[in-house]
């Protein structure tokens, strides 16, 4: 929610989180014979696929937990955004939320069996709205535990969105450094899971 809307704010109301609109553009780029535009934005769509091709070989070549790169890469991204100039390119003053994006969404996918988004909101407002509506005609918990886990996520992305925000307001481009707070709690939440899966998996004594 925080890179989303400091995408938007920074850069001329594009945002980087996904591919659709980018995509959108290249095509509409290529019909109006814009060359610059094409180049930009087709180079993109090749960081974000990048990002999708370095998880799926990190996943099954290195033995390390992918969630520390996937940090790593908001972290430093964020560092970056926050020294680029604010009158270049919006196109290519994303590059680094393209990949980031990518990153985060390929490892941070899901859980509870369920498929979540962290970086936009359509499915994840679909999957709140038909599980709260179920729940609401069957009063199954389960449709419960669901629909309560979207609405959260939603909330959660729409707290990133409005702490960016101000962000934006308080710092313009330099805003980006006062999201790296929410990548080391990030950090943080990893290393409390881990160390309690590590406690609960220690034999009795």
């Amino acid at each position: 929610g925080f890179i989303g809307v400091y995408g938007i704010l920074i850069r001329q109301d594009l945002f980087g989180n996904s591919q659709t609109s980018n995509v959108i553009f290249i095509v509409i780029s290529i019909l109006g014979r814009n060359i610059f535009d094409f180049i930009t934005r087709f180079f993109a769509l090749l960081i974000y696929m990048a990002g999708t091709v370095i998880v799926v070989i990190w996943k099954k070549k290195i033995p390390y937990d992918v969630r520390y790169f996937a940090i790593a890469v908001d972290f430093f991204s964020l560092i970056i955004l926050g020294l680029l100039p604010r009158n270049m390119d919006p196109v290519i003053g994303l590059y680094p939320i393209f990949f980031s994006a990518s990153v985060q969404w390929n490892v941070f996918a899901g859980v509870h069996g369920y498929n979540c988004s962290t970086i936009f909101s359509t499915n994840n407002i679909k999957q709140f709205t038909i599980s709260s509506t179920e729940y609401l005609l069957e009063k199954d918990p389960k449709k419960k535990h669901r629909a309560t886990f979207y609405g959260l996520t939603l909330l959660s992305f729409y707290f990133g969105v409005t702490l960016g925000y101000f962000a934006v307001v308080l710092l313009d481009v330099k805003g980006a450094f006062l999201g790296l707070p929410i990548v080391l709690t990030a950090l943080t939440l990893i290393r409390v899971s881990e160390h309690s899966i590590n406690y609960e998996m220690e034999p009795a004594k």
